[in-house]
């Protein structure tokens, strides 16, 4: 299947179509393919959560999903923080 020149352009084209997809939705954060989804309304939360416990090891690790600052906030300032 390998050898077959219609198979290798459906690859080349669904690569070249996931990677537009994920230019224009995760580093311009175009809203491109919105249209394609229902809205809903949604909420942000934000809070701080303070240890039980103080930490005295050297090395402390901390996690976050998403960066509170981000380009895609300019575009909603009814949703910035």
């Amino acid at each position: 299947m390998i050898d077959s020149k219609i198979s290798l352009g459906i690859g080349l084209l669904c690569m070249v179509m996931v990677q537009f997809i994920s230019f224009t939705q995760f580093i311009l954060y175009l809203d491109t393919f919105d249209g394609l989804f229902k809205k809903v309304l949604g909420n942000n939360i934000s809070g701080i959560v303070e240890p039980k416990i103080l930490l005295t090891s050297k090395y402390n690790s901390y996690h976050h999903d998403s960066s509170p600052v981000y380009p895609f906030m300019k575009k909603l300032p009814c949703c910035s923080l």
